[in-house]
């Protein structure tokens, strides 16, 4: 039995899921260090209440990461007293608890997940099965009435009571303002996680996912909200993880040998040309034959699709009785503090406007002094405000930031009411306008040859679906240049855009959400000098279509589909509103392509000179 189990309003299904599709297939060859994720911290998200019980945090955490919560972080404390890392605040002890169903009930669950958590060496695709009816938001019933709960005593040295609970219920022990199960801990959270990354591992809802560990110490009983003593010797957390998640993490281990040599066989580099991660965007040295990297980091197809690996670990914040924790004896599985995350000074007022921090600077165009890798900021929302929520989020991720969100939205916890928490993901969608795009063949007057083309729309700043035949001006750039953007002289047909841009650019289209405001900025700046006010005029191409497949959207005039359904053969991509099986067609050939590479050897590439980078960023 999978630890995973989401609400099904939290998984997305029609529109949602087509826009959160095509916007992470843009960037897939973009360094994952540059690709701004929605992040949580579980915390507020889930233990607002002090109830750390294992129902409610397992519906908890499954409602984020089906959400699109990419970034997550987890608080976690040394219970010397129990020799585990826990996600309750407070030392438990030995408590006894007299129920041999209850206990063994989370360990079969435990084993069992350990069993579905590890891929098999097998070319058989999982399936998706989604469910045919939404969440309602009706709140849970109150943790400590559905369950046993137990009272510590405060007295220095007493002894921890003994309880029955009914069969099947977990055991909580209230300790001070906390309710805790012992089982509410590391391994219960990598449990969840590793059920989310195994049912989704071969359909199109595979995304990677960042996992952040702070590092405290548990209270004493006697003392639950004060601070908890420096431990002695705790469990390394690589162990943990490498028990739970081990098939899915990219470790700095694999980071470092991958720098070290950008041109070997099968790397991010000089391997498959969909795998490639864009190297305007890190510094590149050659010594000899070999070139290497002090700053790059690989783009999402190459780790997920290239080596299968889903999850990236680091520590955050790690308070100052862990200082003597054997940080090196996770070195090569965990990444250090803050390494996946840097919090540069960020100011957004009431209205959601960024006053400072935003990585946009009009007129200066060099990755190196607009942008800032791995950056992320904290939102301050008013959490009854969904509007509120939107422009806050949207124009963070317009600056090429992650915001992460550290409170708890209208005082429910994501388990409660998963529908705030869903909004806030949903608002880092920097392509698509709301509704968009519109189903070619979804009754609603469109014609399903005609309106299967992007277009950005310099009011609205997103992007819609347009009718191909039409004829718009295009957005073109300079294959080197990322955030250096032209707009054609002329209109032309979708099917004609790339000869109307200038020499030396391309027909292209924004691959982040900081690349994307840019292009908006030329856009509108070109308007602007041209003194050019017609709707027609505000519309642009991007390159960016889905007329291989309907709702299938990649770059490229001739671009092909990877999403087939395997099972029928039908010429269309099947998602979760109108099929039960979706397979991500993609995942099986990376299985095909290992094996051959194992029987020959792969060719060695050098970057390009004057032509510069072929920026792809969809399979095709």
């Amino acid at each position: 039995m999978s630890l995973y189990d989401p609400d099904p309003a939290a998984i997305p299904v029609g529109t949602p899921f087509i826009r959160q599709l095509s916007q992470r297939d843009l960037s897939l060859q973009i360094p994952v260090d540059h690709v701004p994720k929605p992040g949580v911290a579980l915390t507020p998200a889930c233990f607002a209440h002090r109830a750390y019980e294992d129902a409610s945090a397992s519906k908890c955490f499954s409602n984020l990461l089906a959400t699109g919560f990419d970034r997550i972080e987890a608080d976690l404390f040394w219970d010397g007293t129990r020799d585990v890392w826990s996600l309750c605040p407070v030392q438990l002890g030995n408590v006894a608890v007299d129920n041999p169903t209850a206990r063994n009930r989370h360990v079969r669950e435990r084993r069992g997940n350990d069993r579905l958590g590890k891929r098999q060496a097998s070319t058989s695709l999982s399936m998706l099965q989604p469910s045919g009816h939404r969440h309602t938001t009706t709140p849970l019933p109150t943790l400590v009435s559905i369950s046993t709960t137990l009272t510590l005593g405060t007295a220095t040295g007493s002894t921890a009571p003994t309880a029955s609970a009914p069969p099947g219920a977990g055991t909580l022990i209230q300790v001070g303002p906390y309710s805790c199960t012992t089982t509410v801990d590391l391994q219960l959270l990598t449990g969840i996680i590793s059920g989310h990354l195994g049912s989704t591992q071969f359909n199109t809802n595979a995304t990677l996912k960042f996992l952040v560990l702070n590092l405290h110490a548990a209270a004493p009983a006697s003392d639950p909200t004060g601070s908890g003593a420096a431990p002695a010797n705790p469990d390394l957390l690589s162990n943990i993880l490498n028990s739970q998640v081990s098939d899915y993490l990219y470790t700095p281990s694999d980071l470092a040998r991958e720098r070290a040599d950008l041109n070997a066989t099968g790397s991010w580099f000089g391997g498959l040309r969909t795998y490639q991660s864009n190297p305007a965007y890190y510094d590149i040295t050659q010594t000899g034959d070999v070139y290497s990297t002090p700053d790059g980091w690989p783009g999402e197809s190459f780790v997920e699709l290239g080596l299968a690996k889903r999850l990236f670990t680091s520590y955050g914040r790690v308070d100052p009785q862990l200082s003597a924790y054997n940080f090196s004896g996770d070195a090569s599985t965990i990444f250090g503090a803050n390494y996946l995350q840097k919090t540069p000074p960020v100011t957004i007022d009431s209205n959601g406007q960024v006053g400072s921090g935003c990585f946009f600077d009009p007129g200066v165009y060099s990755v190196s002094r607009v942008n800032d890798s791995w950056a992320t900021a904290v939102t301050t929302l008013d959490p009854t405000n969904s509007q509120t929520i939107s422009l806050h989020v949207g124009n963070l991720t317009d600056c090429g930031i992650s915001p992460l969100l550290n409170q708890t939205l209208n005082g429910q916890t994501a388990d409660e009411n998963p529908e705030l928490y869903i909004q806030y993901a949903r608002s880092t969608i920097w392509s698509w306008g709301p509704g968009e795009p519109h189903n070619a063949t979804d009754g609603q007057g469109f014609q399903a040859h005609d309106y299967r083309c992007a277009v950005l729309n310099a009011t609205s700043g997103f992007w819609a679906t347009e009718n191909c035949g039409r004829s718009y001006r295009s957005a073109c750039r300079r294959p080197d240049a990322v955030y250096e953007w032209s707009i054609s002289n002329a209109p032309a047909q979708y099917m004609n855009a790339q000869i109307t841009c200038p020499a030396g650019t391309d027909f292209d289209a924004p691959r982040t959400a900081l690349e994307n405001t840019y292009l908006l900025h030329t856009l509108q700046q070109t308007l602007a000098q041209t003194g050019l006010t017609g709707v027609n005029d505000e519309l642009l191409w991007v390159n960016f279509n889905d007329l291989d497949i309907p709702q299938c959207w990649v770059t490229g005039v001739n671009a092909t589909c990877p999403y087939v359904n395997k099972h029928s053969g039908s010429q269309e991509i099947i998602v979760p509103t109108i099929a039960a099986v979706v397979v991500f067609v993609l995942a099986f050939l990376t299985i095909l392509v290992k094996c051959a590479a194992n029987r020959q050897q792969s060719k060695r590439r050098r970057r390009r000179g004057d032509d510069g980078w072929d920026y792809e960023g969809v399979p095709s």
